[in-house]
């Protein structure tokens, strides 16, 4: 029998560069099936979603970015899903920021798990996602509105 495991995360749903770029990390779970998915993770003590998705996002690409407090959230969605033996019933609060091109992201401080599942960061164009076959977290609407926060 799994572990249920009730959280709330934060997440950068879009990390969008001057070239109209999306910033996404490529990670192995579930299944063992690759996928890519926006920056973010798990609320933390007393934080907020937003604090935790900046956090997240600094651990997790080592990019420094600052999300205003009156930001809104562009997204709010439950998801369940499982890995090894523990289910999660998460609500992920997102949030969209735009930052200049040339971003070199690179892992400053990933968990045990983190560091099993990486497979490295990739900057999408829109179109790149909608013709790709690779699966995508959160599933992006066939649309470059996706894009423009």
């Amino acid at each position: 029998m799994s572990e249920n495991v009730e959280r709330t995360a934060g997440r950068l749903l879009l990390i969008i560069d001057d070239a109209g770029r999306v910033l996404m990390i490529n990670e192995e779970m579930e299944a063992g099936q690759p996928y890519w998915l926006v920056p973010g993770g798990g609320v933390e003590n007393d934080e907020s979603p937003r604090h935790a998705a900046v956090r997240e996002t600094l651990e997790e690409t080592g990019l420094r970015l600052d999300l205003d407090d009156d930001s809104p959230e562009v997204r709010v969605e439950r998801r369940r899903w499982s890995f090894r033996g523990t289910s999660y019933d998460q609500t992920n609060h997102f949030f969209a920021i735009r930052v200049p091109s040339g971003l070199e992201p690179s892992p400053a401080h990933l968990t045990e798990l983190e560091r099993d599942t990486f497979r490295g960061f990739r900057w999408w164009h829109p179109g790149e996602v909608d013709a790709s076959d690779d699966v995508f977290y959160p599933t992006p609407p066939k649309s470059p509105s996706w894009f423009a926060p």
